[in-house]
């Protein structure tokens, strides 16, 4: 593993290693990317510094895109991968995690990592639930991702896809 916390001050050079992480996918099998990549993305998307877990969000779209194009058969690992990312951030205590989850959701839709019947499954109903949080910064990063569903998708067939 490599070490991106010797230096809690360093915080460019984990700004600079989570952007790097999706072109490291490209070059990595999916076990690799599974055991390795992958709890990297998930430990730079909990960063105190907002910009690298913006990076690892993004890190975090190219790991499932390549889990997904890897082994489109079985998706086993793309499964295990999003399963982590809700209990570890959409399900967290903290504030911080939570809303770490609302952009994650809001950039997995604008790459359609995820097609749109996928995240109705597996992801709107935890978003949706973060739309009554106690905290007022989640609940307006919710709006604006269901705003951008809506205008990418439809309102019709966004409604009927929940339903």
């Amino acid at each position: 593993a490599l070490p991106i916390s010797d230096n809690k001050n360093n915080w460019r050079f984990r700004f600079m290693l989570a952007e790097q992480l999706t072109g490291l996918c490209s070059f990595s099998g999916a076990e690799e990317i599974s055991n390795q990549v992958a709890p990297l993305t998930l430990s730079l998307a909990i960063d105190r510094v907002c910009d690298v877990r913006m990076a690892a969000v993004e890190a975090m779209g190219g790991v499932l895109a390549r889990l997904k194009q890897l082994a489109p058969d079985t998706d086993i690992l793309a499964k295990v991968f999003v399963d982590r990312l809700v209990s570890q951030f959409a399900d967290s205590n903290k504030w911080v995690n939570r809303q770490t989850f609302v952009a994650l959701c809001h950039h997995l839709l604008a790459k359609k990592v995820v097609s749109l019947e996928r995240f109705s499954q597996i992801l709107l109903p935890r978003l949706l639930r973060l739309a009554k949080d106690k905290v007022v910064n989640i609940r307006l990063s919710v709006a604006k991702s269901m705003n951008d569903l809506l205008i990418a998708f439809g309102l019709k067939k966004a409604i009927s896809m929940y339903k």
